[in-house]
C-alpha cells in the first residue's frame, strides 16, 4: 500500500489514483525508478523479471500517468 499523499508537502491530487489505476508491476516499477531512483536492473531482481520487461513497465506506467494526468509532453 502506498503512503497517503496527505502528509505530503504538496502531491497532484490526481496523483494517488492514477497511480493505483496502473497494474502492480507497473505501479512497483514507476515508483521505485522514479520515486526511489532504482535502477531497471535493481527493479528486475527484484520483481523476478528481465530488465527489458521493467523497462517495459516503467514507459506504459508513465505512459498511463501522462495520460490519466492530463500531461502535455509536446514542447
Amino acid at each position: 500500500e502506498l503512503p497517503s499523499t496527505d502528509r505530503l508537502p504538496w502531491v497532484e491530487p490526481g496523483l494517488e489514483p492514477a497511480l493505483w489505476s496502473l497494474t502492480e508491476h507497473q505501479r512497483v516499477a514507476v515508483v521505485l525508478c522514479h520515486g526511489f531512483q532504482w535502477t531497471h536492473q535493481e527493479v528486475a531482481e527484484l520483481l523476478e523479471l528481465s530488465r527489458s520487461t521493467v523497462q517495459n513497465h516503467v514507459e506504459r506506467g508513465l505512459a498511463h500517468l501522462r495520460r490519466a494526468l492530463e500531461v502535455d509532453t509536446d514542447d
